[in-house]
């Protein structure tokens, strides 16, 4: 579901992106990650299945705004340092991939709980927010 809201908000997304500005987008699509992270906390305590779908859809909604943001910024570097922009891009993105994935498993192998590790990540997406 969340691909459905990027898939429904890319058409409006990039025209947001540049009204808005690019620091705007990018805070308010991040937050969505947030709000996703703590639905599936909430939802782990306490099975809400319509509120992780419809958290979900605001994700995809917030991903679709957050990469038309992240295209601007790459696009608005000076000549040369764009592709050096989108390589730090697709590193971190795909370094927090592992990371996250260790974290998640040495969690899960001490026993905590998956409530605890979506807390922890939407604190850790909050504290980056700022």
């Amino acid at each position: 579901l969340v691909y459905v809201g990027v898939i429904s908000g890319m058409p409006l997304a990039p025209a947001l992106a540049t009204r808005c500005g690019v620091a705007v987008s990018l805070g308010s699509g991040a937050l969505t990650y947030v709000l996703f992270m703590l639905a599936l906390a909430l939802h782990a305590a306490r099975p809400a299945p319509g509120m992780v779908v419809g958290a979900a859809l605001l994700n995809g909604l917030g991903g679709a705004l957050m990469w038309s943001a992240q295209g601007n910024l790459v696009l608005q570097a000076p000549p040369g340092s764009a592709a050096a922009r989108a390589a730090d891009f697709w590193a971190l993105f795909h370094l927090s991939t592992v990371v996250g994935n260790l974290w998640a498993f040495f969690s899960f192998s001490a026993g905590a709980s998956s409530s605890a590790l979506f807390v922890v990540f939407a604190a850790i997406a909050v504290f980056c927010l700022r």
